[in-house]
């Protein structure tokens, strides 16, 4: 029938529009349950004309028996198979039959995390269904993401909270949305309405003066002082020793990252797409390496991160600040 792109979908599903046959594919689960529960929505089925399978060979039959028959006492039945990947090739052949010709009052999902066009599944429902691929955001998507939901709850977000809020919970939709639920709750008497940097900080239950991912701000401008000084107030205030050395070993990578390729003579935009740098965000860290005169330094400081890991996951690092702390020194040393 058709591929759509999620925003399609999503546009069809706010017209009420309902396809017989849906294949919900790709590693994002977020949005991917949002649409089911849309769908769920327009349908509004009673618990008789709902019904949600793990597929596996005894319920393939009862499945499309149960896809075939009209709903009881009302306008559609809604049946979702999830895990569909794990449909054996021989009883998607039943399903594939099915799918040439679907019941106009059954809707049928399949959910799979599978997004290769090769896969049997999603290559069938290329043809006989509707098939959107929900694939993972990256940084920026994530940041347009954020943005939306928080002006749809009729906040404001400054760029930095919303650039500290992607550091910490990643580009993971579910848990981006409940790190945005606590915002919202936390501010929910503020009259202003914005969500600041120190906003996210103070949800996270970090205070300014100890706010973790400060530490690669301080790295980037070589301030042995302040890196060392900042280190010593987190491991104080209970951050963990191992979420450190990652921000630690992460900023190294990326400097070491955007002197490899400038020495080879990339563009700024070939360097911030390679490097995983962001265009607002991460502006002045292109220049900022230049401060870092030494390579060699760096890929000892990784090396040794490594060590320290090592040291820490079999719990041998006897003093975890003063490895950090040396750490710190190897990559802001330059010699």
């Amino acid at each position: 029938m058709a591929q759509l792109n999620v925003e399609k979908l999503f546009s069809e599903l706010q017209a009420n529009k309902i396809r017989p046959v849906y294949c919900l594919g790709g590693e994002e689960v977020f949005r991917k349950n949002l649409a089911v529960e849309k769908i769920k929505k327009i349908i509004s089925p009673d618990e008789f004309n709902v019904s949600t399978f793990s597929i596996d060979k005894s319920n393939a039959g009862e499945i499309l028996t149960l896809a075939n028959t009209p709903p009881a006492f009302a306008d559609r039945r809604l049946i979702i198979i999830k895990q569909a990947e794990k449909i054996k090739f021989d009883i998607l052949k039943s399903f594939v039959e099915y799918l040439q010709n679907p019941l106009d009052t059954t809707c049928l999902i399949f959910m799979t995390a599978e997004r290769k066009p090769a896969n049997a599944l999603l290559k069938a429902c290329t043809e006989h269904a509707v098939k959107a691929i929900f694939y993972n955001l990256d940084e920026s998507q994530a940041s347009r993401w954020v943005n939306s939901v928080v002006e749809k709850n009729k906040f404001k977000a400054d760029f930095d909270a919303v650039h500290l809020l992607i550091e910490t919970a990643g580009t993971d939709l579910t848990a981006l949305n409940n790190e945005l639920d606590k915002i919202f709750t936390y501010l929910a008497d503020d009259k202003n309405k914005t969500i600041t940097k120190e906003t996210v900080l103070n949800s996270l239950g970090f205070s300014k003066e100890e706010n973790p991912f400060a530490l690669a701000s301080c790295l980037l401008e070589k301030n042995m002082k302040k890196s060392l000084s900042l280190t010593e107030k987190l491991l104080a205030s209970g951050q963990e020793p191992m979420f450190l050395l990652n921000i630690i070993r992460n900023t190294a990578i990326k400097i070491l990252k955007v002197k490899r390729m400038m020495r080879k003579n990339f563009t700024q935009e070939q360097i911030f797409a390679q490097a995983g740098l962001n265009r607002f965000f991460d502006r002045g860290f292109i220049e900022k390496t230049h401060n870092f005169k030494n390579e060699n330094t760096l890929v000892d400081a990784l090396e040794k991160s490594l060590e320290i890991e090592s040291l820490m996951k079999s719990s041998q690092l006897t003093d975890p600040k003063a490895s950090l702390k040396s750490l710190i020194a190897k990559v802001l040393s330059g010699r």
